[in-house]
């Protein structure tokens, strides 16, 4: 499956300018100090994006819109067979915070000080607000259980305005 702009299947080389690949150096880390080296920004930042890790269901459609932040999901649940979690790599993108609009029906922020990681801003479709959390190790949101209405659900994830 390939996102809006047709990244899905990568083929990043995690070494260092020591491999010697030449003028195609496709390496993500500039000089030969290995993981210490400099990342080469224009390639990790690409790669290092929003996506869909696990998905309960069908995905539809997944992208990131470079200019608002704005991560969008569309998937056809499976509310029975499972977690769907979304990598989100929160310091490089959202370094004052995020929130998470799911169905229109509830919309969360991160909170750090929260059990789940996160608080609810809005519930206007008086979810479940602990079918949602963000898991700080794994930089991911787990949508635990996904919503029984019939139909695509959508997921957008954005900068606090």
């Amino acid at each position: 499956m390939f996102d809006l702009y047709g990244v899905g299947v990568t083929q990043p080389w995690f070494s260092d300018d020591q491999a010697s690949w030449g003028p195609r150096n496709r390496a993500l880390i500039k000089g030969t100090d290995g993981l210490d080296g400099q990342e080469r920004q224009f390639l990790v930042d690409v790669l290092a994006r929003p996506y869909p890790q696990t998905t309960a269901g069908i995905p539809r459609f997944f992208g990131f819109d470079w200019h608002s932040l704005t991560f969008t999901m569309k998937v056809t649940p499976n509310p029975y067979i499972g977690e769907s979690e979304i990598f989100v790599p929160r310091e490089r993108y959202y370094p004052e915070d995020f929130r998470i609009d799911y169905n229109s029906a509830i919309i969360l922020e991160y909170d750090a000080n929260s059990s789940t990681g996160l608080s609810v801003v809005e519930n206007p479709g008086d979810m479940d607000a602990s079918t949602i959390s963000w898991n700080e190790m794994n930089s991911t949101i787990v949508i635990q259980r996904w919503s029984t209405a019939i139909g695509d659900h959508t997921v957008q994830i954005y900068p606090i305005p």
